[in-house]
């Protein structure tokens, strides 16, 4: 496939940063990036950044959606901030600890401890080797059977091969790309 350009831009809480994403590998200035290369590559990395990141195309349809139409490349526009400020302005309701003890620098003032450390409800953090996975995939020829099984799955050995990945299985490649299927 020939080699093409595309220019890719932030939405959501991330418009017009300067930013580096997926540990490095996508670095936005201003909220856009610049992808160039083989046409399938670039057309998987530009799906891995619009789910992963609601990074779209500029002048794509999925863009002028996640923007309401409201898309601006400026970063000299203020963003609203909903959060109230943690340090300074009017903390009135706030409440002073009620004993000596709290006043130590212990930072206790006796009453019983909440959960510590950090807890998320969310899914964590994906399989860095799905992106690679992606890429081998968007690499598959619909045309060639030996890309194939007979069912229209993608052949596992295939992709560890364009992945470059030894340990993958079925279980990775459908979480990868749920519902891949050969078409044609």
């Amino acid at each position: 496939m020939a080699n093409v350009t595309r220019t890719v831009i932030l939405t959501g809480g991330r418009a017009g940063q300067t930013c580096r994403l997926n540990h490095g590998r996508f670095q936005f200035t201003d909220g856009q990036l610049v992808l160039r290369g083989d046409g399938e590559q670039v057309a998987a990395l530009m799906k891995i950044l619009a789910d992963q990141y609601q990074a779209f195309e500029k002048g794509s349809d999925e863009l002028e959606a996640a923007t309401n139409g409201e898309h601006n490349l400026s970063t000299t526009s203020e963003q609203p901030n909903p959060e109230p400020p943690l340090l300074g302005g009017d903390q009135s309701g706030g409440t002073r600890p009620s004993t000596e003890e709290a006043l130590d620098g212990s930072g206790s003032d006796g009453t019983d401890e909440g959960p510590t450390g950090i807890h998320s409800e969310g899914p964590g953090h994906e399989d860095p080797r799905m992106d690679r996975i992606r890429v081998a995939l968007a690499k598959l020829d619909h045309g060639k059977d030996a890309d194939w099984t007979t069912e229209g799955l993608p052949k596992v050995k295939v992709v560890a091969r364009k992945a470059r990945l030894k340990d993958i299985t079925r279980r990775d490649i459908d979480k990868a790309a749920p519902g891949l299927q050969r078409e044609g």
